[in-house]
């Protein structure tokens, strides 16, 4: 999650309870100290989407666009994900297809684009 920046190593267990990613770091050997290759498929698609969300989260930027960056994560765990991410000192620009009125309640404005400029 780090991207091998030991400064950032501190950071990490808080992060890891920010995006859900406790039980699943369980079932990983070594915890936090495994190499994980996201491209090797051993890794759900909520998983990965949790590894890149706590990577953002990490870098600390001001700014975080999300395409459908929980789409393969239950609602429970997106709810409290968002959450913690919109704590955060950070402006979020998310696309989203599968949230239900509750997650979308969370955001500050809602753009909806329409197929031909309706």
């Amino acid at each position: 999650m780090t991207m091998f920046n030991s400064k950032l190593d501190e950071k990490v267990k808080r992060i890891v309870k920010q995006v859900e990613f406790e039980n699943d770091l369980k079932k990983i050997p070594d915890g936090l100290k495994h190499e994980i290759n996201l491209d090797e498929g051993n890794l759900s698609g909520g998983q990965k989407q949790k590894i890149v969300l706590a990577r953002a989260i990490l870098a600390g930027s001001k700014w975080l666009f999300i395409d459908e960056g929980t789409s393969a994560i239950d609602s429970k765990a997106t709810k409290k994900i968002l959450k913690n991410l919109l704590d955060q000192e950070t402006t979020i620009v998310m696309i989203a297809h599968n949230f239900n009125d509750e997650l979308e309640n969370m955001f500050d404005r809602k753009i909806s684009l329409k197929n031909g400029g309706d």
